[in-house]
C-alpha cells in the first residue's frame, strides 16, 4: 500500500512538471507566432517597395501595355500562335521611301557662283561662255518659319578646244552637315536643341505615350507611398528626365549614346553660360565644311580652350534661353 502511494505520489509530480513544461511551449509557440506575423508584413513592404524601384527603374518596359483589349478573345491564349517581331526600321527587300514632297514651303533663292579663277580655262586661259543655265539643288532650312533654300548653281561651257579640261563648268555644292542630305544646318541645329536642350517632342507622340502608361501614371491613386513628383534621382537629372518622358526615350543604341554626349555638350555649355544655338551652328558649319565629318581638330570648340574674346562673344550672344515647364 505505501508502494502505490510513493507511485502515485511520483506520477503526480510527473504530471505537474508536464504541465508546466507544456505552459512554457505554448508561450514560445504564441512568440514565434508573433515574430512571423512581423516578419511577413516586413516582408510584403518590401516587395511592395522593390516593385515600386523596378518600375521607377524600367518603367518603360514594365508599365507598357497595349491600349487594346484582348480580353475578349474566345481562342485558347496557350494555342494562338504570335506573329514574331519585326526589327524596327525598313525591312530587307522592301523598296526605299520616297522623299516627301516640300514645295508648298516658300523658296528663298541664293545665287552661287563658279569661283573667278575657274571661268577661265586651266590650259589656255580663254573665258568660260555662260550657258544661261543653273544646276539648282534644295536644302530645307528653317528660321521662325520653315522655308526651302533654293542654291542656283551657275554653270559655264568652254569655248576653247583644249582637250583635257571638262567641257563645263558648275558652281560647286554649299557644304552639307550630311551628305546628300535636304536638311540644311540650320534645321539640325533647331531638331537638336529642341529634342536635347528645351527636351520637346511633337504632341501626338506624348499622348500616345501618355496612354501606353496610363496605369503606371496613376498607380499613385491605391498607393499612398508613390510620390505624386518626380523621385529624387529624376530631379538630380531633371532635363534628361523629362526629355526622356516627351521623346519615349531613345529606340536603338545609337540613339541613346547620341542622347548621353549631347546632354553632357549642353550641360557643359549652361555651365560657361555660352549661348547653345550660336555654339551648335559653329560646330555644325565647321563639320559642313570638313565634307560632312567632325573638323580634325575640336579644341576651339572647348571652352576651356577659347581666348578670351572668343569666349565673350558667345557669352554674350542673345541667349536662347526658355524657361522649360515640365508641369
Amino acid at each position: 500500500m505505501a508502494e502505490l502511494r510513493h507511485e502515485v505520489a511520483e506520477l503526480r509530480a510527473e504530471n505537474i512538471e508536464l504541465r508546466r513544461e507544456v505552459g512554457y511551449w505554448k508561450s514560445m509557440h504564441a512568440r514565434v507566432v508573433e515574430r512571423n506575423i512581423k516578419l511577413q508584413a516586413e516582408l510584403d513592404a518590401a516587395k511592395a517597395d522593390i516593385r515600386q524601384l523596378k518600375d521607377e527603374r524600367f518603367g518603360k518596359k514594365s508599365e507598357k501595355q497595349s491600349r487594346i483589349d484582348r480580353s475578349n478573345h474566345l481562342d485558347d491564349p496557350q494555342q494562338r500562335q504570335e506573329a514574331p517581331k519585326k526589327k524596327r526600321g525598313r525591312q530587307p527587300g522592301s523598296s526605299a521611301p520616297k522623299r516627301r514632297d516640300y514645295s508648298h514651303l516658300p523658296a528663298r533663292i541664293q545665287e552661287v557662283d563658279v569661283p573667278d579663277d575657274a571661268k577661265v580655262c586651266p590650259c589656255c586661259g580663254l573665258p568660260l561662255e555662260g550657258l544661261g543655265q543653273n544646276d539648282d539643288c534644295e536644302q530645307i532650312e528653317i528660321e521662325t518659319v520653315t522655308y526651302r533654300r533654293v542654291v542656283r548653281r551657275k554653270r559655264y561651257r568652254r569655248t576653247c578646244a583644249c582637250p583635257d579640261p571638262p567641257r563645263t563648268v558648275t558652281a560647286p555644292l554649299p557644304p552639307q552637315r550630311i551628305p546628300k542630305s535636304i536638311f540644311g544646318t540650320n534645321l539640325w541645329c533647331h531638331l537638336l536643341l529642341e529634342k536635347f536642350h528645351l527636351q520637346r517632342s511633337p504632341w501626338r507622340t506624348a499622348l500616345a505615350s501618355l496612354l501606353d502608361h496610363w496605369d503606371g501614371l496613376t498607380r499613385f491613386v491605391n498607393d499612398a507611398r508613390i510620390p505624386l513628383d518626380n523621385n529624387y534621382g529624376e530631379r538630380l537629372i531633371r532635363d534628361p528626365a523629362v526629355g526622356r518622358k516627351n521623346y519615349s526615350g531613345s529606340g536603338s543604341e545609337w540613339s541613346g549614346r547620341l542622347a548621353m554626349r549631347l546632354f553632357s555638350i549642353f550641360a557643359t555649355l549652361k555651365l560657361w553660360n555660352i549661348n547653345p544655338r550660336r555654339w551648335l551652328m559653329l560646330y555644325l558649319e565647321a563639320c559642313a565644311n570638313s565634307g560632312g565629318k567632325a573638323p580634325t581638330d575640336v579644341s576651339g570648340f572647348l571652352p576651356w580652350n577659347m581666348s578670351p574674346d572668343r569666349l565673350s562673344e558667345l557669352q554674350n550672344s542673345t541667349i536662347d534661353q526658355r524657361q522649360i515647364d515640365s508641369s
